[in-house]
């Protein structure tokens, strides 16, 4: 009797060690993200998981991102699913599989709005695959970003190309906020989108796949029309490893014009 009373005890404290490193939905957000774990464990075992809780989501986040520590008091992270994203190239990689979902409510100012910053990072690697300030409150919307299909073709023409293989394996050397200091515009950008890919050219002279910053500053004024409308977008490609702008575009194209900005072309 004594040992079956011990193996219990035993069994117990188990139970609960292995409880407390599970992550650990609430239910007001259940509706938001997928269920624990049944949903969770059918794309990736949870013992493959590098982050297993919101904590540690918010800490390796702000790490990759180049934030003072001190944002973490106004940070927080729970369990989602993406149900589409317009990543080119990659948004397969992200549509369909449990991401967290890190809100950063006070980062320091490099853009002239200033919103909650959402950060989507992979459980199983622990690497951050897209951030995004929201669009400031009051000021009239732009054209949709492209779709990730639109985006591909567009990037994928003839001649020299970008083409995203996936995402790096580990810190990039140079953080998020180092890359946006690299961009003049950005004090006038109403939104910022960003991602760190491994980036190659086809038919162009970098041809071996880097990582790099893919930086979207949305709504902003063209750069040799000064008098245009701020409703457009530019994207840098910004070496993660130097920190030096490689390019600038206004590739990929809304799949939509936007009736905003038609005086201006």
């Amino acid at each position: 009797m004594n040992e079956n009373r011990m193996l219990f005890a035993i069994a117990c404290s188990l139970f609960s060690l292995i409880g407390d490193a599970l992550p650990v939905v609430a239910d007001d957000q259940k509706e938001d993200g997928p269920d624990y774990p049944e949903e969770l464990v059918k794309s990736a075992p949870l013992v493959e998981w590098k982050i297993r809780s919101g904590d540690v989501a918010c800490a390796e986040s702000i790490k990759m991102l180049g934030l003072p520590e001190s944002v973490l008091a106004k940070s927080s992270a729970k369990l989602v699913t993406l149900v589409v994203n317009n990543t080119p190239y990659l948004s397969e990689q992200l549509v369909g599989t449990p991401l967290w979902h890190v809100v950063i409510q006070d980062w320091p100012k490099k853009i002239k709005y200033v919103t909650p910053l959402d950060v989507y990072v992979d459980p199983v690697k622990g690497r951050v695959l897209e951030l995004r300030t929201r669009w400031p409150e009051g000021e009239p919307p732009i054209a949709p970003e492209p779709s990730a299909e639109s985006a591909t073709r567009q990037m994928s023409g003839r001649g020299p190309h970008d083409v995203f293989h996936g995402f790096p394996e580990s810190l990039p050397k140079v953080s998020f906020l180092d890359a946006l200091d690299a961009l003049s515009w950005r004090t006038q950008a109403k939104q910022v989108v960003a991602r760190c890919v491994m980036w190659s050219v086809v038919g162009g002279k970098c041809t071996e796949p880097r990582p790099v910053w893919v930086i979207t500053l949305r709504g902003v004024k063209l750069p040799r029309r000064p008098e245009s409308a701020a409703r457009y977008s530019r994207h840098y490609i910004v070496d993660a490893e130097i920190g030096r702008v490689r390019s600038h575009t206004n590739i990929p194209k809304p799949d939509k014009p936007d009736p905003g900005v038609a005086e201006d072309n």
